[in-house]
């Protein structure tokens, strides 16, 4: 027991040997922070000493300049002139109107200083309200503005629709007048060529007669002449399809093998492949091109071709074909007489020549519905005089 009251004890007495050397410490610190702060002083009483000296310096300067000042002023005063009582008087009379004016203008400046801000405020107010317009009523007023222009653009429309009906009505009225003019006209006109036939005598209202159907005729025979133009015309273009494949027929027919034709030739020795060689080579029928059911236009027939198609279409006047063209085209299609016997004296050919031979028919008369299609007249009072001066 007595062990563990001195152990205990002994416990104790550290606990506060710990608390009193952490208040040593704190005092230490203390203890620092103030000699720290002496130190701090000192240099800031130490600044301010030299300050003070510095400025007391400065203050006996001044003071110097200051007593130089005075005396140079009671030197000045002692040269200057004695000032009377009126001079004073008049002076500050003189500072009072120069105060009086500067009063005045003074006024006159916050006047106008007043009228400038009631400006600004005008101003100010003014833009309000056209940034008021700008961001409120503009908007209105181009709505307005689109909807006048497009009532604009409505009213142009619906004028330009009527202005074009009036138009239309006009000219479909004046060509109504003057159809009807003209209808009175040639009414007029024959009514009196009636009424003057009638004074006529008997051989003259024949002839009229005659005239008038002889007009028809005409008409009648330009109209069927028309048609047999075109007639003639599709049936040369078929003649002309015609001619072109019975011409490409042939000269396809007429392409001799290389061979057969150097065995019929004397004298020719087979030692290099020529330019005949190379014709006929290229003049060899395949089994493909014989198939192909379009075949390419040679330059002659083109010229044929061109030849046939510049033509003049007026059929009233033809003109009979010279020998030299039928000899051309005769060539053309069936080839030179002697040519061919060149052909036949180089032996038998692979291929027999095609030709074309026409033969001339007489013209047989009219049949009998081709009869009744042509109008017929009971009387016919034209002779074969007036025929050939009717179209003569």
């Amino acid at each position: 027991m007595g062990k563990k009251k001195k152990a205990a004890k002994d416990d104790q007495m550290t606990l506060a040997e710990a608390y009193v050397g952490f208040q040593i410490q704190l005092k230490e610190k203390e203890i620092e922070e103030f000699e720290s702060e002496v130190k701090t002083l000192e240099e800031k009483n130490q600044r301010y000493n030299q300050r003070q000296e510095h400025l007391k310096e400065e203050q006996l300067g001044h003071i110097q300049t200051l007593l130089k000042q005075a005396k140079d002023q009671e030197r000045e005063l002692e040269h200057k002139e004695v000032v009377s009582k009126e001079q004073v008087e008049q002076a500050l009379q003189d500072n009072w109107e120069l105060e009086k004016t500067k009063e005045r203008k003074i006024e006159e400046l916050r006047s106008q200083l007043n009228d400038l801000e009631q400006t600004v405020l005008t101003a100010g107010r003014e833009k309000q309200y056209w940034l008021d317009y700008k961001n409120v009523g503009s908007k209105e007023h181009a709505k307005q503005i689109r909807l006048l222009e497009q009532e604009l653009l409505q009213m142009q429309k619906d004028f330009q629709e009527m202005a074009d009906h009036m138009q239309r009505s006009l000219d479909a009225t004046v060509n109504e007048i003057n159809k009807q003019t003209e209808k009175q006209i040639d009414d007029k006109k024959h009514l009196a060529s009636e009424q003057a036939i009638r004074h006529l005598d008997k051989q003259t209202r024949q002839e009229v007669k005659e005239n008038d159907w002889l007009k028809r005729e005409a008409q009648f025979y330009r109209n069927e002449v028309a048609v047999m133009e075109v007639s003639v015309q599709k049936l040369e273009q078929d003649n002309l399809e015609l001619m072109s494949q019975l011409f490409e027929c042939r000269l396809e027919d007429l392409k001799i093998s290389r061979k057969v034709f150097l065995t019929q030739v004397a004298g020719l020795e087979i030692a290099e492949p020529g330019l005949l060689g190379e014709d006929l080579e290229k003049l060899e029928l395949s089994d493909h091109s014989a198939r192909t059911p379009s075949r390419p236009k040679s330059a002659i027939l083109a010229a044929v071709e061109k030849k046939v198609f510049s033509l003049p279409e007026n059929f009233e006047r033809e003109e009979t074909p010279t020998e030299s063209d039928s000899m051309d085209l005769g060539t053309f299609l069936y080839g030179r007489q002697g040519d061919f016997q060149q052909y036949l004296q180089l032996g038998p050919l692979e291929l027999k020549l095609l030709s074309v031979v026409g033969r001339g028919l007489h013209i047989k008369p009219l049949d009998s519905t081709i009869k009744g299609a042509i109008p017929e007249q009971k009387a016919w009072p034209v002779t074969c005089q007036m025929i050939k001066s009717a179209f003569s």
